[in-house]
């Protein structure tokens, strides 16, 4: 969720007569759109906590807090324009100090595992490692059970307390907790200074999963779990596709290249309802060569300026 709007959002959620338009602007344009921007949650926690807090006393609303770097995307021409906006870690983490931690307040993060491990990340680290430098044993790390589940493992792991979910699952002192990261979930991969391919969290197969996450999210079977489909005002929103197609490409992610494109993959997507799991396969060479390439090419951007 994006910084410069948070004078919006707090209006918003405080009942203020603010466009939902305008609102949008807070999940649509942050630096990673393709998945913000593409789903339904947002649209709908958002009226949602606006709706909980008008039953509320002032010092009791909830507060939703942007903190992803302020990117203005009519400034961004080029992929090196985008590079100030890549430390998302850093940015969440400075405002998770300023605006809960120091004010001793509590908070419900919603952001991908990777930036909330404990002890995870690469560099300074993920957001929880940063802050907990300074804030130790304040955070509850959740995470999905990734591709665990989908294949071969001992289904005693599987079952849900009281056989009720959704429900936790505790990593301490706990079997699954004994077992590696790579056990659930595929390391990112990351490139260097000098353009190499390497895994975000490689070399890391001593420690458990149970230093890192707290606890898992049971949802069920995991062959069970259904997709978010897209939600009709999106696709049918062909500026923002646009823009959205535009801002991938600038980012240098794979994916469609038309609208038409982009239409296809949508109503293909919406035949097979079921949630496919996160590639067990690790990264091909030839793909590794391609991030490296994009990467080499990216550290020349007259070689790719338009005349």
């Amino acid at each position: 969720m994006e910084q410069r709007y948070q004078p919006i959002l707090d209006r918003y959620i405080a009942g203020v007569d603010v466009p939902f338009a305008e609102v949008q602007h807070v999940w649509r344009d942050t630096t990673v759109q393709q998945m913000c921007g593409a789903s339904g949650f947002y649209e709908q926690l958002y009226p949602l906590v606006r709706s909980i807090n008008q039953g509320l006393p002032a010092k009791h609303r909830l507060r939703i807090v942007a903190a992803d770097p302020p990117i203005d995307w009519s400034k961004i021409h080029s992929y090196a324009d985008l590079t100030p906006f890549f430390d998302r870690d850093g940015s969440i983490a400075s405002v998770m100090e300023s605006e809960v931690l120091a004010k001793h307040r509590k908070a419900l993060m919603l952001f991908g595992v990777f930036h909330l491990l404990h002890g995870g990340g690469p560099g300074q680290g993920d957001v929880v490692t940063r802050y907990e430098r300074h804030y130790p044993g304040r955070t509850f790390v959740i995470s999905d059970l990734g591709y665990y589940g989908t294949s071969d493992e001992p289904h005693t792991d599987m079952k849900a307390p009281g056989g009720i979910w959704p429900s936790l699952l505790m990593t301490r002192n706990s079997r699954i907790g004994s077992l590696s990261l790579d056990s659930f979930l595929q390391s990112p991969i990351t490139t260097d200074k000098d353009c190499n391919v390497t895994a975000a969290f490689g070399g890391e197969s001593s420690r458990t999963v149970a230093d890192q996450v707290d606890a898992f999210l049971y949802l069920g079977p995991q062959k069970s779990l259904l997709a978010e489909p897209l939600p009709a005002d999106i696709a049918l929103d062909r500026a923002y596709r646009s823009e959205w197609l535009h801002r991938m490409k600038l980012v240098g992610l794979p994916g469609p290249s038309s609208l038409e494109e982009l239409d296809a993959e949508i109503v293909e997507s919406a035949a097979d309802p079921m949630l496919p799991p996160p590639s067990r396969q690790p990264v091909s060479k030839e793909m590794k060569l391609k991030i490296r390439q994009g990467c080499l090419s990216r550290k020349q951007p007259t070689a790719n300026t338009t005349k």
